[in-house]
């Protein structure tokens, strides 16, 4: 499991890393469409409808458009940007419709998003 977990933070880190620095323009897009974007930098919007911390390396994931594994897309949270929040993510947005800005990445086949700083997501 840890090895797991280490791979989604090296993953996370080294791709969408280089997504960001090629991608410029911002369009907003049906959560439902989210898979067509794949390295693309949109907004979304829907329910957050919860989150956790996984354990190791300290990662917060969000899951929007959905519960678990039913979620449309995995939002994620480095350990280095988790202090940028004045409180839990985890808790702050479980359950609250928001809007999130910042680039598509892709792990296993599913949909995730790289949020740094808490500016990229706007409670509704």
């Amino acid at each position: 499991m840890k090895k797991l977990i280490l791979s989604i933070a090296f993953f996370t880190l080294i791709v969408l890393k280089g997504f960001s620095q090629t991608t410029t323009e911002t369009k907003t897009i049906d959560i439902k469409d989210i898979a067509k974007h794949s390295g693309e930098k949109v907004t979304i919007c829907d329910q957050i409808y919860g989150g956790r911390v996984l354990d190791g390396p300290d990662i917060i994931i969000l899951n929007m458009g959905g519960e678990g594994d039913k979620s449309l897309i995995t939002l994620v949270i480095m350990s280095a940007d988790k202090a940028k929040f004045k409180t839990k993510p985890e808790e702050t947005f479980k359950g609250k419709k928001a809007c999130v800005t910042g680039t598509i990445g892709d792990y296993q086949g599913r949909p995730i998003m790289n949020i740094t700083d808490p500016e990229q997501i706007k409670v509704q």
